[in-house]
């Protein structure tokens, strides 16, 4: 069974959220420190890793303003878990790395 997200809150609030997996907000130090477990040879799940740097509490927020709760996440997590799940391997390695490299460039490496 899924879980649709978007019958627990507003619909108001539902229409704002995230589509595609370059709308997510991403805490591109976390892939930067991703990319640095790759070069030592660590293999990753790129959907898992994604998920993983996306600044939830940064982005999300609940109908009164407030950040999100760590379970108001985890069903974020598992909202955008099930919605990317047949996302590519390709667009989401292109994704993550167009992070990285914007984030080199704004340190100016």
């Amino acid at each position: 069974m899924s879980f649709d997200i978007r019958q627990a809150i507003p619909d108001e609030l539902s229409t704002q959220l995230p589509e595609t997996p370059h709308e997510l907000p991403l805490d591109r130090q976390k892939v930067v420190e991703l990319v640095a477990r790759v070069r030592e040879g660590q293999r990753i799940d790129l959907l898992n890793e994604l998920l993983a740097a996306v600044d939830w509490r940064a982005a999300f927020s609940d109908a009164d303003g407030k950040p999100l709760d760590l379970e108001e996440i985890s069903r974020l997590h598992a909202y955008y878990r099930e919605k990317f799940v047949d996302v590519g391997p390709i667009f989401l390695a292109d994704l993550l790395s167009t992070e990285f490299m914007t984030e080199q460039r704004a340190q100016g490496d």
